[in-house]
């Protein structure tokens, strides 16, 4: 599928930063935009920001000026969470073109290699696909569970795909203050489940998160079915070194090998974890992550949930090797 720049609405969404760049001596933001606007010479570029920011000299086509939802408090991962959402969603209902780029405001472009992945994995599970085609995103923040405890963790600094999809991810509710297990969401998992969840794929968010291996599964075939995830060079998004360093813990993230091998292993070859009894199912988890999500050990037993986090590793490393010899998905 060839996709022009004309095709495309940007989305850049967040505060404006006046710190300068680490490429070049304009301020944070103004780089930002230029990048887009070198790199996607005919998009919309929408800057989707808060009332009262200082927006002279930016390049930009439409302008959104949002009310500042503020922030959440009692949490550790998601005190922004509802500042992205509603910036986010917000510019995403301007777009005006068939497909939607989604950036934040302290990151630029390098090209436009998303456009060249989208489309180009035609084999999905209709039973797991939210989305018309897969999102593409990047491999930064793409969390692999069975390395760092998170569940349906796809990257949220951006993301490409169809306009329309765009906003089936992005229109979800906020999230509420004192809502169940509110403080153990990420934003990108927050993200990820409420869409499922408005499309009648899950019916409880927050019981999702729960690991098992059952859940583990679920999660990724409902990533490998949604996203492409691509390696941030070849996807064309230029990072801060702060963001980079966010995220150094070894395997923590998916590659865009690991997604091709999990493609073909799920939805070329229609292969997944062997089945195994309901028992051994009950037992290990029970045994491993004793039915409690997995940031209530990190914060209260962190030595306990260390050694449970291994081993579920190696359990998975035995299903894998037995997967070797295919079961069919169920």
């Amino acid at each position: 599928m060839q996709i022009q720049s004309q095709d495309i609405s940007v989305v850049v969404q967040g505060p404006i930063y006046e710190r300068l760049s680490e490429r070049s001596n304009k301020p944070l933001t103004q780089w930002a935009l230029e990048s887009v606007r070198a790199h996607l010479p005919k998009a919309e570029i929408i800057l989707s920001t808060w009332k009262g920011s200082d927006v002279k000299g930016l390049d930009y086509d439409v302008l959104v000026e949002n009310d500042d939802p503020g922030q959440i408090t009692g949490t550790v991962h998601s005190a922004n969470l509802n500042r992205q959402i509603v910036s986010t969603s917000n510019g995403v209902k301007r777009a005006s073109r068939p497909f939607c780029l989604k950036m934040r405001t302290d990151t630029g472009l390098s090209g436009a290699g998303f456009a060249n992945f989208y489309g180009k994995f035609k084999k999905r599970l209709p039973e797991y696909a939210l989305f018309e085609e897969r999102l593409v995103t990047i491999d930064l923040f793409s969390r692999r569970p069975e390395n760092v405890p998170f569940l349906y963790h796809p990257s949220d600094i951006s993301q490409f795909g169809s306009t329309a999809d765009m906003r089936r991810l992005w229109e979800i509710p906020l999230i509420k203050q004192g809502e169940p297990r509110y403080d153990e969401f990420a934003p990108e998992n927050y993200v990820f489940l409420k869409a499922l969840w408005r499309g009648g794929f899950v019916e409880n968010p927050s019981e999702e998160q729960r690991f098992s291996l059952k859940s583990l599964r679920r999660s990724e075939l409902f990533l490998i079915n949604n996203y492409v995830i691509v390696d941030s060079k070849d996807y064309g998004i230029v990072l801060t070194s702060r963001l980079m360093n966010l995220d150094i813990v070894a395997g923590a993230t998916y590659t865009h090998r690991d997604w091709l091998e999990r493609y073909s292993r799920y939805c070329e070859e229609g292969r997944a974890y062997p089945k195994i009894t309901t028992q051994l199912r009950s037992v290990l988890s029970e045994f491993i992550w004793n039915e409690n999500p997995v940031k209530s050990f990190v914060r209260k037993m962190p030595m306990y949930s260390k050694v449970k986090g291994r081993l579920l590793k190696a359990a998975l490393s035995l299903y894998e090797s037995v997967n070797r010899k295919s079961a069919t998905l169920r």
